[in-house]
C-alpha cells in the first residue's frame, strides 16, 4: 500500500502568550498511513488525539519533526492550500462547520472560495450530496436538519473539495443512535466504495471495529498499533490504555474467566448474541 501521510519524529508544543514553548502535547510521533486505509485513533481524554488530527492538514505544524502529506511538507506555507485539498477535516460539532442557511449553499462555500467554474461547482455539489445521501435535501434550510443530517452535510462540504483523505474528530459523539448510524454508513461508504483514506477519532468501540488499524495514544505519544481484532481479544489491552470496553466484550471476557471457551470477542451486540447462542448450544450438546 502506497504511503500517503507520514509523521516523522513529530513533537508539538504550543507557544504561550509570552513567546515561549509550553510542555509538549505531542511527543516523537512516527506514523505512516497508506492510501485508502481506514485508521481509528483512540485514547483517553487529553492524550493528544485532536491536536494530532490538526496536523493532518496543516491547521497546526510540528514544533519538531515533519508531516508529509502526498509528498508535501506541511511546513511549506506556499503549499497549505494544496494540502487542504488533499485532506479535509470534519469537526465534532457540525454546527461549527455549517455556515449557510441552505444545504447546497453550505456545500458550495469552499468551492466558491476557490473560484471554481459554476458548471463544475454544480456537478461537485450534486456528487457530494448524493455520496452522503443528502441530495434530496439540497434546497432545505440547514436549521431544520437533524444532527445526523447536519453532520452528513458537513462531510459533503469537505467531499465537494474532492480530498483524498478525510479526518473526522469524534463526528458521532453529539448524535442520537439513528444519527450515528447515518454518519457511520457514510464514512464506511467513502472508504470502501470510493477509496477515500479515513482517519476516525473515536471513543466508541463499535466505530473502532470498522477500521483496518487502531492507533492508541497515551500522554502525547503513540502507545500501540494493532488491528481491532487484536484489541478485542485482550481485556488487558483495554486496562493498559484506560479504554472502556463495550458491554459485549466485558460479558464475553467474564464468561471466558468462568472457563467457557470463547472463539471470538465482538463489540457488536448482534455478533455477541450469536457467539453466546453458539456457546449455549455447545454446552447443551455436552449434556
Amino acid at each position: 500500500m502506497e504511503d500517503f501521510i507520514l509523521f516523522n519524529d513529530v513533537s508539538f508544543s504550543p507557544i504561550s502568550e509570552y513567546g515561549d514553548n509550553k510542555i509538549d502535547i505531542l511527543k516523537n510521533i512516527n506514523l505512516k498511513i497508506g492510501k485508502g486505509e481506514f485508521i481509528s485513533l483512540v485514547g483517553k481524554n487529553g492524550c493528544g488525539k485532536s491536536t494530532l488530527s490538526k496536523h493532518f492538514n496543516a491547521v497546526l505544524v510540528p514544533s519538531k519533526g515533519e508531516v508529509i502529506v502526498g509528498g508535501i511538507n506541511t511546513k511549506c506555507e506556499q503549499r497549505v492550500f494544496d494540502i487542504r485539498q488533499k485532506v479535509g477535516l470534519v469537526m465534532q460539532n457540525p454546527d461549527n462547520q455549517i455556515i449557510s442557511s441552505v444545504v447546497e449553499e453550505d456545500v458550495a462555500f469552499g468551492l466558491e472560495n476557490l473560484g471554481i467554474d459554476r458548471h463544475i461547482m454544480r456537478e461537485s455539489i450534486d456528487r457530494a450530496l448524493r455520496c452522503v445521501g443528502m441530495y434530496e435535501y439540497r434546497g432545505s434550510p440547514t436549521y431544520a436538519l437533524s444532527g445526523g443530517q447536519k453532520q452528513r452535510v458537513a462531510i459533503a462540504g469537505i467531499l465537494a473539495m474532492n480530498p483524498e483523505c478525510i479526518v473526522l474528530d469524534e463526528p458521532t459523539s453529539m448524535l442520537d443512535p439513528s444519527g450515528k448510524e447515518e454518519v457511520l454508513e457514510t464514512i464506511v461508504k467513502l472508504n470502501k466504495q470510493f477509496g477515500r483514506t479515513v482517519v476516525l477519532i473515536t471513543h466508541d468501540m463499535y466505530e473502532l471495529s470498522l477500521s483496518d488499524r487502531v492507533i492508541i495514544m497515551d500522554r502525547g505519544s503513540i502507545a500501540s498499533e494493532m488491528t481491532p481484532e487484536e484489541l478485542f481479544q485482550s481485556e488487558c489491552l483495554f486496562n493498559d490504555y484506560g479504554l472502556l470496553p463495550p458491554s459485549s466484550i466485558k460479558l464475553l471476557c467474564n464468561l471466558e474467566k468462568q472457563g467457557y471457551k470463547i472463539k471470538s470477542k465482538f463489540p457488536d451486540t448482534k455478533l455477541c448474541t450469536k457467539e453466546i447462542l453458539s456457546l449455549l448450544e455447545e454446552v447443551k450438546c455436552q449434556h
